[in-house]
């Protein structure tokens, strides 16, 4: 088990495999814009370096070429409830 920070949980959550980086930044730019927040000068760069500790630190993520199917297990992590 893995206890994530709130960005990279944030980030991790919203790995669908179907979108780019670039498509992804503009996800980020909208959900500050929503929350009256003002946006980082440098959210490129964190975003960047969150999503690379994603991929290469943990493995949670992968990045692609072309959209991808995610596991069913990640589609809706959230809702899943352990087993006994």
């Amino acid at each position: 088990m893995v206890t994530l920070d709130f960005w990279s949980q944030e980030m991790f959550l919203d790995a669908n495999g179907q979108k780019t980086v670039t498509e992804y930044l503009t996800v980020l730019i909208n959900q500050f814009q929503e929350s009256k927040m003002e946006i980082p000068g440098d959210l490129d760069e964190f975003m960047i370096e969150t999503l690379e500790s994603l991929n290469n630190d943990l493995n949670a993520i992968e990045f692609s070429n072309s959209p991808i199917k995610v596991a069913p297990e990640f589609e809706n992590p959230l809702n899943k409830k352990p087993k006994n």
